[in-house]
């Protein structure tokens, strides 16, 4: 009986570890997602900020050119860092293929928009087709973050959906575990 009563123990001790585990892991890589999810969605208005500080520099507002250098570094970095990784920005590599396909599709409209945010920014009548270019660029920029802002939402939610599912089922298992205990227990007595 006592071995009976020894490895039914046993049994709910490594439930209860596993499950501890589990949870320890989903809540390290939700401190992961909330830093992913906070940066990508920064990005989204980055770009909007950009034409702006684009179109104030025109106009000769003090800081405005430096502003803008400084929102472009920034934009650089993150989206290097959501693809590739970040530790100063508590960022990892992202590895899930469609986030990799989202963030290239920025990084291919960035390309164009960037150049065409610091002319624009330079010119003190920059022409009607630069600007036309640069709103039209910070539109599809700021849709394209936001496909990708979402996919990174959704990734999070499966995240914590997957740790309640496994939450549930460790403590079925322990219970079930437990009444098998008791059961030997009040059978005994």
């Amino acid at each position: 009986m006592k071995v009976k009563f020894g490895l039914a123990m046993s049994v709910i001790a490594l439930v209860d570890i596993a499950a501890g585990l589990v949870l320890y892991d989903s809540i390290r890589g939700q401190r992961s997602d909330a830093a992913v999810i906070n940066l990508a969605g920064a990005q989204r208005m980055l770009s909007q900020r950009m034409a702006k500080e684009a179109l104030l520099g025109q106009q000769q507002v003090v800081g405005a050119e430096d502003g803008l250098r400084a929102s472009v570094a920034r934009f650089d970095r993150v989206l290097r860092g959501l693809a590739q990784g970040d530790a100063e920005l508590g960022l990892e590599a992202a590895e899930d293929p469609e986030v990799q396909a989202l963030l290239r599709q920025v990084g291919s409209t960035w390309s164009e928009y960037r150049p065409a945010v610091l002319r624009v920014a330079g010119q003190e009548q920059p022409d009607r087709m630069a600007l036309a270019e640069l709103l039209r660029d910070s539109k599809t920029i700021l849709e394209q973050m936001d496909r990708t802002v979402k996919r990174f939402e959704g990734i999070a939610r499966a995240k914590v959906q997957r740790m309640l599912i496994l939450q549930l089922a460790a403590g079925g298992i322990g219970l079930a575990a437990l009444g098998l205990v008791w059961g030997g227990l009040i059978r005994v007595l």
